[in-house]
């Protein structure tokens, strides 16, 4: 899909995990990775490396091209399935048949939480940022937009 894109790629296997591979980059050994924003920060901001694409809508980026307008057809698709499943970050659930009102009160709690600006200043101290508040109908709406991707939409990242 990166070379579909434009993007002059070839995959390099064997580099262990995230540090490793941006030791490579370092070294000249290769020349880019695809990495998540929380682990990818001390490279972008100590070691100078540059986003050349994105997949979701992170603020620190908002100069720099999504995949999801960089491709087209059916990578477009794929890209759009990956970029919802960012936006779904980590969901909770709770059991089935939990009454209404105490579901009610556990969604606005967690809302709550999320968006409170200092558990957002512990959560980034502790290391575990997170993002924006994705609500229960946006949720829903995106588990079914995977849902409904045809199998050899879903497929492509893996030939």
């Amino acid at each position: 899909m990166l070379k579909e894109a434009g993007y002059p790629v070839k995959v390099i296997t064997g580099y262990e995990g995230t540090s490793e591979q941006n030791l490579a980059i370092l070294r000249g050994e290769a020349e880019g990775n695809i990495d998540v924003y929380t682990d990818a920060t001390d490279a972008i901001e100590d070691e100078g490396f540059k986003v050349i694409t994105k997949l979701g809508d992170h603020p620190d980026f908002a100069n720099v091209k999504s995949f999801r307008q960089a491709v087209d057809g059916k990578s477009q698709q794929v890209a759009e399935v990956l970029d919802g499943l960012l936006r779904l970050g980590r969901p909770f659930f709770t059991a089935p048949g939990v009454p209404p009102e105490q579901l009610a009160s556990l969604r606005e709690a967690f809302r709550n939480v999320v968006e409170d600006p200092a558990a957002q200043d512990e959560a980034q101290r502790a290391g575990c940022p997170w993002g924006g508040y994705t609500g229960p109908e946006e949720m829903t709406a995106i588990y079914w937009n995977v849902f409904e991707v045809p199998i050899e939409v879903i497929e492509m990242p893996s030939k």
